[in-house]
């Protein structure tokens, strides 16, 4: 998501969009950097910065066809360190989707749109890691609900991440993904039952909050509003919900995600939803793409007319013609620099539009926990 493996779908996409083989070509010598690099000894096993997400845009590109089978199986011997590179951070407590344990899920279930569930003793091993771990590391409440605690980077404080980038949504969502491939009711039980009561519990409903979602839990204490994003707030949390009650079949959970989605419909004001730029993970494109999944599954009005207004946003932030693509993305602080890859760049924003103008979703979205 932050190198050259997101840099590379774009490539190939474009190519599939433009029919130009000079973008195929440029899609191939970024597979080859990588490789080159790997070599001389890059080692980060993460999925949003390291090798497992590596690893997914390689089975991605063969399923697509933008790739031969053979070149999608280049880094199949990566499998057992990513493995290992899970089991190690449960061990630390961090179930972190984007640079912990739960994203190698997502890099081993080679799960593309509208094909059936693939496993190997690889992904099982790591299923029956994720299920006995979790269960470890609950912590149980007096009403039998419960939730998982993380450490923050930059505090070093413990809390609860409502964050779908990094912890309680995207647990419940791989573990719901988890039960619809097994059907192992204990799972739905002991895991997903009482972590979705936890979740729906901390809802905020009042007139100084912006966000239904609070960003964080710090000893019992909500943290908000959140901002309206992919990565934070009340959309990223609705794309989980809507999955894990189709997943798990509970109606009422889908219905849930809808409705929060429905009510976040109306915050546009840069005040409500702290966007700054264009990116899919905090910015314009995320919410551009979560509305029009949600448009496309729903068949909503004002899902389609959401998205639209923020696919002109993402199109409104790329006017600066003074940089190369004409975007600039926020950094830390006030400060806004270009950026050229997947989930904070111009390769993310153009993997969305290309999306939106072929009208439909086609499979990379996966990789930021899109069914």
């Amino acid at each position: 998501m932050n190198g050259l493996a997101g840099i590379s779908c774009f490539f190939f996409h474009y190519y599939s969009f433009t029919r130009e083989e000079k973008y195929k070509t440029h899609g191939y010598l970024a597979l080859e950097k990588i490789l080159k690099s790997i070599d001389n000894g890059f080692s980060n096993p993460s999925f949003a910065s390291g090798l497992a997400g590596v690893y997914w845009v390689f089975q991605y590109l063969g399923r697509k066809g933008f790739i031969s089978t053979e070149e999608a199986g280049t880094l199949d011997g990566l499998k057992p360190m990513l493995i290992s590179f899970a089991e190690s951070k449960f061990q630390q407590g961090d179930y972190d989707y984007l640079h912990g344990a739960l994203g190698v899920y997502t890099a081993l279930q080679v799960q593309i749109a509208n094909e059936h569930f693939h496993s190997d003793d690889y992904l099982d091993n790591l299923t029956n890691t994720i299920i006995r771990e979790l269960t470890r590391l609950a912590i149980k409440n007096p009403d039998k609900s419960i939730f998982w605690e993380s450490e923050d980077l930059i505090t070093g404080l413990k809390e609860i991440n409502l964050g779908l980038a990094h912890d309680l949504p995207s647990i419940l969502l791989i573990l719901s993904r988890i039960y619809a491939c097994t059907k192992n009711t204990v799972i739905l039980k002991d895991l997903i039952e009482p972590g979705m009561n936890f979740l729906l519990s901390n809802r905020i409903e009042n007139d100084h909050n912006f966000s239904v979602f609070p960003i964080r839990l710090i000893d019992g204490i909500a943290q908000s509003p959140s901002r309206m994003a992919w990565c934070y707030g009340d959309a990223g949390i609705s794309l989980a919900l809507m999955q894990i009650g189709e997943n798990c079949s509970k109606h009422d959970w889908t219905l849930q995600g809808i409705s929060l989605l429905k009510k976040a419909c109306s915050r546009r004001v840069k005040k409500e939803t702290m966007v700054s730029d264009a990116c899919l993970c905090h910015g314009s494109s995320g919410l551009g793409l979560i509305y029009y999944y949600a448009a496309l599954t729903t068949g909503h009005g004002p899902f389609f007319e959401t998205a639209y207004y923020w696919t002109k946003k993402s199109l409104d932030f790329g006017q600066n013609m003074a940089i190369p693509g004409g975007y600039l993305f926020k950094v830390d602080g006030d400060e806004f620099k270009p950026g050229y890859n997947m989930l904070e760049g111009i390769a993310g924003v153009g993997l969305f539009l290309m999306a939106i103008m072929e009208g439909k979703l086609p499979g990379w979205e996966q990789g930021l926990l899109f069914p």
